[in-house]
């Protein structure tokens, strides 16, 4: 059963009787336990709910138009968690006051179905593989790493990950699309070892779509962990004339990329970021694979509202040259605007990203400028409004005394920034 948390008002299923609390058993006849199953049940136009209200059963039928949205929101999944020991987990090297929800660590093919999440496929069952099939939940994203066998057990810190071919294999024969990723760690799975992964991997195309390769992420908080070496200039050039061979023949052979690079490669080695073409039609944009691209590609027509004051924009350091050109637009309009990059104290200054900017390291470092308005990047907050060392917005609000706006991860819609 499912239980339903809110119904939304004049919608269909309010129309219909349904509540808020009650629990669904059946859609059209299909067992509801999760939300794949609901999503999976409620694609026809007419909807036969069976559901449980204060121990009654009962039944409801639901009619609604093309397109119409029923208007149920249902509890959301219980994660499956993940049983590996990554030597270069993320979450194992988390500051202890860190947000709660960064601490689960999920290994769940729902979640990559429904939310793009990475997994490694070492805890699937046989029931796991039929219900993708049956449900043709696809695309799938998986972390692969490398395809030694050996070295993807070492490194995830289970012997079931040894066998990432046979779990590709299994899963393309549910007729499924495959998204890939490579954390690339130096002097463990790079050189030798991710040419063999490539190689690999494109035996399987059309059946994997993209394999994305993202540098190893590093805090200070590596306590107990095994020593990890930082990528630095060189090996990030390295990796970029590595891959580029590969990239130009899978353009030829498949007609994409297939092959892509984190930006953080080109910016760690001081390279110019690629031009769209490179990216095709963005399959990893989610992973930090394109977001620069775009970025540059929409700065030149983007809208800038008519703010009161001066602006500051808040930017990590790996990102901090691009949001300069938007300075430079602030200002081709008559607006004042500070460009103010933040150094991460929080996990330690190895961490760039603007996505992991705390709100205290923040919030101090804009106790030293002036300004009526301040920009954050799009996703330094949760859904629940909070940083990632768990400040609430409100109270970032507070210390700071100015207007503070979020931006969107478009800049198209940059002009609606101001409500």
């Amino acid at each position: 059963m499912l239980k339903v948390v809110s119904v939304e008002k004049d919608s269909v299923a309010e129309k219909a009787g349904v509540l808020k609390d009650d629990l669904i058993i059946r859609i059209n006849k299909n067992k509801i336990n999760d939300l794949i199953d609901y999503n999976y049940s409620i694609a026809e136009e007419e909807i036969l709910i069976e559901l449980k209200r204060e121990k009654k059963n009962m039944e409801i039928m639901i009619r609604r138009r093309e397109g119409e949205t029923l208007g149920i929101n249902v509890e959301p999944l219980k994660i499956r968690r993940c049983s590996n020991n990554c030597s270069f987990c993320f979450m194992d090297q988390l500051p202890p006051d860190a947000r709660p929800s960064l601490f689960v660590k999920d290994d769940d093919y729902r979640a990559s179905f429904l939310y793009g999440n990475f997994i490694s496929l070492s805890n699937m069952t046989e029931n796991d593989y039929k219900r993708i099939k049956k449900m043709h939940l696809s695309p799938i994203y998986v972390s692969v790493h490398t395809t030694n066998p050996s070295l993807r057990a070492e490194i995830m810190g289970n012997e079931r990950c040894a066998r990432i071919k046979e779990d590709i294999e299994r899963l393309i024969k549910c007729n499924v699309k495959i998204h890939t990723q490579i954390v690339l760690i130096p002097d463990v799975n790079d050189r030798d070892e991710y040419i063999s992964t490539i190689e690999d991997l494109s035996l399987y195309f059309p059946d994997i779509i993209s394999i994305g390769v993202v540098p190893v992420g590093l805090t200070t908080y590596r306590y107990n962990l095994k020593p990890i070496k930082k990528p630095t200039r060189e090996w990030a050039e390295e990796v970029i004339k590595m891959s580029e061979p590969f990239q130009r023949e899978f353009r030829e052979k498949f007609g994409i990329n297939f092959l892509y690079l984190a930006d953080e490669f080109y910016i760690i080695a001081d390279y110019d970021i690629p031009e769209t073409e490179y990216y095709d039609d963005f399959p990893q944009i989610e992973n930090g694979i394109g977001m620069v691209r775009r970025f540059l590609d929409e700065l030149e027509d983007v809208e800038i509202p008519d703010f009161s004051g001066r602006t500051i924009l808040v930017t990590g350091v790996l990102a901090s040259k691009f949001i300069l050109k938007l300075e430079d637009k602030f200002r081709e309009n008559g607006l004042k605007a500070q460009t103010v990059v933040i150094k991460n104290r929080y996990f330690g200054e190895t961490v760039t990203v603007s996505g992991l900017l705390g709100g205290w390291d923040i919030a101090g470092m804009l106790y030293n400028y002036d300004g009526e308005n301040v920009i954050l990047p799009p996703d330094v907050l949760n859904d629940d409004n909070l940083f990632i060392d768990s400040m609430p917005l409100e109270r970032f609000k507070e210390i700071v005394k100015k207007r503070v706006y979020i931006a969107p991860r478009e800049l198209s819609k940059f002009k609606n920034i101001v409500q």
